[in-house]
């Protein structure tokens, strides 16, 4: 059973994320492959842990595909870094600090903070500071301290604790620093790390694990102990019934999640797990610059190629050998099939519209064995273009910047086909 101090911690803002939902136990998956029963059920019970709901058809897909490769903690980090988590989380702070639902300014607000890199327990922090939650607690310091020490430690100060922290509120101390003075504590620390444990993997803590966190949850933050264990081999093992895959020895997972803009057009990365991006000059002169996002892969804009076009007109992708190639876009088909590159090697490619930008161009190299053709619909992250990356037989620029033995990789640009390209020499 556990404490009080503990109860108080489960329903802190820093642990609210234990709260939105019981994790899934699943019978064992019978099958293996690229997106097997068991990652399914692992991004299920994940999303039920951070987000209170199920993935959809599309999350799932994407993510199984990450996991079932090894890289589960691509898809714990990216929940915990959502607006949809932070928004959910913002609203369970209003509830457990103020009694109250939030509104929208200041739901909106706390959100853009935390998507700045406020940690939750400094947001916590900041309400349990505000006039409101002073008033709540009878407007005076001491009232406000033993408050405190209800919300944040699940008891009743002590005398010397009380008379410490009125002292600090005499001498100039806000009131958010003293709440954030009560997280930092090893005491709140303590209570924190042994109930994340109880709410990932229903367990306590072994006393190594609870001495390791207990100091790095001070730098790091309580989302980043939920993350890593919501990531564990234990946790798979909990929701799967079955043993983990290997973790890879490169690359991190994507979860096809955008890796660049270009005007309108939101490009996806077209495989599960991707080395690096590296963004170059397109060697067509309608070719639109892409602006790396957040959610990129190692991006990196190589040296110039001098030819005239953006630095960033079109994007090498390094992927792992013999591991399906998704469609970066959501459009139809134009044209699909095979090509000579460089006048003298055999290539595949297709050829996209993409919705919102038809008039516009999204063209995939470097990709072996087709699977659509002209008039297919394509969905972005979802539908398979080849079954691979084509290895080229001779070393590209974006291999210099990549692990050995080399990867393949695949070329993505956006073009406006009306833009006259200059000759290039032909073949």
């Amino acid at each position: 059973m556990l404490g009080a101090r503990t109860r108080a911690a489960l329903t802190s803002i820093a642990l609210a994320i234990a709260l939105l939902g019981p994790l899934l136990a699943v019978a064992p998956a019978p099958s293996a492959g690229a997106d097997t029963d068991a990652a399914r059920a692992y991004v299920e019970a994940t999303h039920r842990l951070f987000l209170g709901r199920a993935p959809t058809g599309d999350e799932s897909s994407r993510w199984a595909a990450t996991v079932a490769l090894g890289d589960r903690g691509a898809l714990t980090r990216s929940l915990a870094a959502s607006d949809e988590w932070a928004g959910s989380r913002v609203d369970q702070l209003y509830r457990s600090v103020l009694g109250r639902p939030s509104e929208p300014g200041g739901r909106a607000h706390w959100v853009g903070r935390i998507a700045a890199g406020h940690t939750l327990e400094a947001v916590a922090a900041f309400l349990y500071g505000s006039d409101e939650y002073y008033g709540l607690s009878g407007s005076t310091p001491a009232g406000f301290v033993d408050r405190v020490y209800t919300g944040i430690l699940g008891r009743a100060p002590d005398d010397d604790g009380r008379r410490y922290w009125v002292g600090r509120l005499a001498t100039g101390a806000t009131r958010a620093d003293v709440a954030a003075g009560f997280y930092a504590s090893i005491e709140s620390r303590s209570d924190r790390v042994t109930a994340l444990f109880h709410a990932v993997l229903d367990r306590a803590p072994d006393h190594s694990g609870h001495d390791h966190w207990v100091e790095q949850v001070q730098r790091l933050g309580d989302v980043a102990l939920a993350s890593f264990l919501a990531a564990s081999d234990e946790q798979y093992r909990r929701t799967t019934g079955e043993a983990p895959p290997p973790p890879p020895t490169r690359g991190t997972g994507t979860g096809f999640q955008p890796y660049a803009r270009a005007g309108g057009v939101e490009l996806v990365h077209p495989v599960a797990l991707v080395e690096t991006v590296g963004f170059h000059e397109s060697g067509h002169d309608g070719g639109r610059q892409q602006d790396a996002l957040a959610t990129a892969v190692r991006p990196r804009t190589l040296p110039t190629r001098y030819r005239g076009t953006g630095s960033r007109t079109a994007a090498d992708i390094v992927v792992p050998p013999d591991t399906a190639v998704r469609s970066p876009v959501t459009g139809t088909v134009k044209s699909a099939g095979t090509y000579v590159l460089y006048c003298r090697y055999r290539d595949d490619k297709v050829v996209i519209r993409p919705d919102g930008a038809p008039d516009w161009e999204v063209t995939v190299l470097h990709i072996t064995g087709v699977q659509v053709q002209a008039g297919d619909r394509v969905v972005a992250g979802i539908t398979p273009l080849a079954p691979r990356a084509t290895p080229l037989p001779f070393e590209s620029q974006v291999d210099r910047y990549t692990g050995s033995p080399s990867w393949p990789h695949v070329h993505v640009e956006v073009l406006d086909p009306r833009v006259p390209d200059r000759p290039s020499g032909g073949c």
